[in-house]
């Protein structure tokens, strides 16, 4: 985990690492709480940057290397990796981060972990399995319980695609390519995120009045397929997962917060 994180440029100080400086929020500023794993983390900077032109109090909660599935290891890059301890008690630190800022929009952005390989109930599956689709399915509702419990509003972010390298991440301290690293990587076939795209719809549907999708993967993948850069903004980093830091949450912004905003109580629009 520590290569993939260090080979995209992402310093993790700890379990949770919050976006960049803060500017001081007005009490009439709408809350609004970022959730999921890095990708979450590296969109939630520009985020946080131009929160402030939106009348927006904003939080980046993401779990580093968690996404709302808890199995493992995860295949990643060719390569397994244990997920680390704290993504098992994910449900208990964001109902914490709830508690503690009470948000009026809670936003969720998960899918790169829910689409690799990963090692559940004994064997190694994928998303295209009947069964682990549906343990994702009961992750995801239980994150809009989570998110919701102090009456905000959830957002699901539906996931972009992905275009990692075809050399995978080595653990540390390894120099040499694994057997099969010229190869793409199972976590960027597209046909995963649309299937993780199908269950995060079907399970908010299942939520009506509090959990609402919001089409940010087509927003950031124009024309259906991956997109490194949108006009002049390079909007992903050249790991092919995460978002480039501010840039991409900067870029984002203007089309995201009047959507979220939107659906906060008394429906705030800026």
């Amino acid at each position: 985990m520590c290569a993939t994180l260090l080979a995209a440029g992402i310093l993790a100080t700890g379990a949770v690492s919050g976006a960049s400086a803060r500017v001081a929020a007005s009490p009439k500023d709408t809350r609004i709480m970022l959730v999921g794993g890095s990708v979450a983390e590296t969109l939630g900077w520009g985020l946080s940057v131009e929160a402030p032109r939106w009348h927006v109090e904003f939080e980046d909660y993401a779990l580093i290397g968690c996404g709302v599935t808890r199995a493992t290891p995860m295949d990643y890059g060719g390569v397994p990796f244990p997920t680390e301890p704290y993504c098992q008690t994910w449900p208990q630190i964001y109902a914490h981060d709830v508690a503690k800022f009470h948000p009026q929009v809670a936003v969720l952005l998960a899918g790169r972990w829910e689409v690799a390989d990963a090692y559940w109930r004994g064997h190694w599956t994928d998303i295209y399995n009947s069964g682990y689709a549906a343990y994702i399915a009961s992750q995801l509702a239980l994150a809009i319980h989570v998110l919701s419990a102090g009456g905000a509003k959830v957002a699901l972010l539906t996931a972009p695609y992905y275009a990692a390298k075809t050399e995978p991440f080595e653990p540390i301290g390894v120099k040499s390519c694994s057997p099969g690293c010229n190869r793409h990587f199972s976590e960027d076939d597209p046909g995963r995120v649309v299937r993780f795209n199908q269950i995060l719809a079907k399970v908010a549907a299942s939520f009506p009045g509090v959990a609402t999708v919001v089409p940010f993967g087509a927003h950031a993948d124009p024309g259906g397929h991956f997109a490194a850069r949108i006009g002049s903004v390079q909007v992903r980093n050249p790991d092919g997962v995460h978002f480039t830091v501010p840039a991409g949450g900067e870029w984002a912004a203007p089309w995201l917060y009047p959507r979220l905003l939107a659906l906060a109580p008394n429906g705030a629009r800026r």
